[in-house]
């Protein structure tokens, strides 16, 4: 593999998604999209209806991605019929290069210029909430978001999403043989792939999702960053890519070793994902068994079913906290037993304003 050959074409394969007047549209819709999600998302926290856009990137961010993956459908899925049209499709077969570096650099390619769609996003969000720093809007609408779950989204959770199905693409187009044909089974896996993300299990949203954090509620106070469950799906995902690149190199009229070495990705790929499914299904398990020694303890345990109010921190001096509790006992109780953080050194302690009994 000549890491040379492969350059070349990611630049000549560049300059034809330049020139190409689909980039420009799923670009455009994919920005647009994007940031028509986020301007609602931030007049509905204005108005106390969902929480900040700071702690929804992976929803509108996902929603964004699976528009720029029609685009990578669009731009990958007749590169053969493209060099038919352009009479170099036997002329390709009779250079001296491999396959898969032809797949390779155009696959790279087509998924720089769809992720420079991201990076515009995120440079717009980036900029206006810049502009709110300054903006007395500050105090209806909130902080600014974070560029750190941005830049986990832009450059961890992207990336390989685009990279596998530009390459499933490619694989399905040297198999069908058929533009239609491919553009419809590629399109129909990704609606069967949204359908089962919509229904999969919250436990196994980050083995499949391939985005972080996807169906949790975002936390100031405890963010979420990826771990290595995180790290090591997304090498698989790409591992999958890998093996339907080779796969697909394999598949073209001047034939190469690729097809051992796309199946041994393929397996190793799949085996990943099998392995974090199955722990995670066993840490499922595990929170199934605490849930059911809990329902043993009888008559005398209180459930906490929702908690709402307000907290001030005055790091420090004073935690200022208001809430509304809902309880469900079986019976009627007059005490309830708190406890706070074990680290927590308490000078003095109120209940509504007057001082309670603590140890």
């Amino acid at each position: 593999m000549s890491v040379a050959n492969i350059v070349a074409f990611v630049a000549q394969e560049l300059r034809s998604a330049r020139r190409s007047m689909r980039t420009w549209i799923f670009a455009a819709m994919a920005i647009g999209f994007g940031a028509g999600l986020y301007f609602y998302l931030f007049g509905a926290h204005g108005f106390g209806q969902t929480s900040a856009p700071r702690l929804n990137v992976p929803g509108y961010g996902g929603l964004t991605l699976w528009v720029l993956l029609l685009g990578v459908f669009s731009l990958t899925f007749d590169g053969r019929s493209r060099d038919r049209r352009a009479l170099i499709a036997d002329a390709l077969h009779t250079r001296p290069f491999a396959n898969f570096e032809l797949h390779a650099g155009r696959l790279l390619a087509v998924v720089f210029a769809v992720w420079l769609a991201l990076v515009a996003l995120a440079l717009l969000v980036l900029a206006f909430e810049s502009f709110l720093v300054e903006s007395p809007a500050r105090s209806l609408f909130g902080v600014p978001e974070p560029a750190v779950g941005l830049a986990i989204f832009v450059f961890f959770d992207a990336p390989p999403a685009l990279l596998f199905w530009g390459a499933l693409t490619a694989l399905l187009g040297s198999i069908l043989r058929n533009r239609v044909l491919t553009l419809l089974v590629v399109a129909s896996l990704l609606a069967l792939y949204l359908i089962a993300i919509f229904h999969a299990p919250l436990f196994l949203l980050p083995v499949f999702s391939g985005i972080a954090n996807l169906g949790l509620a975002g936390s100031d106070v405890l963010p979420q960053t990826p771990d290595v469950a995180d790290v090591v799906q997304r090498i698989a995902v790409v591992a999958l890519a890998l093996a339907c690149l080779l796969l697909a190199s394999s598949r073209q009229p001047r034939g190469d070793a690729a097809l051992r070495w796309g199946a041994a990705f393929a397996v190793m790929g799949l085996g990943t994902l099998g392995a974090l499914a199955w722990l995670a299904v066993g840490e499922r398990s595990e929170r199934r068994t605490w849930a059911a020694a809990h329902a043993g303890l009888g008559a005398a345990r209180t459930d906490l079913e929702r908690l709402a109010g307000h907290i001030r921190i005055d790091p420090g001096r004073e935690l200022d906290v208001n809430l509304d509790l809902h309880v469900m006992a079986k019976e009627e109780r007059d005490v309830l037993t708190f406890s706070l953080n074990p680290a927590m050194r308490v000078g003095r302690l109120h209940v509504d304003g007057a001082a309670a009994v603590y140890s």
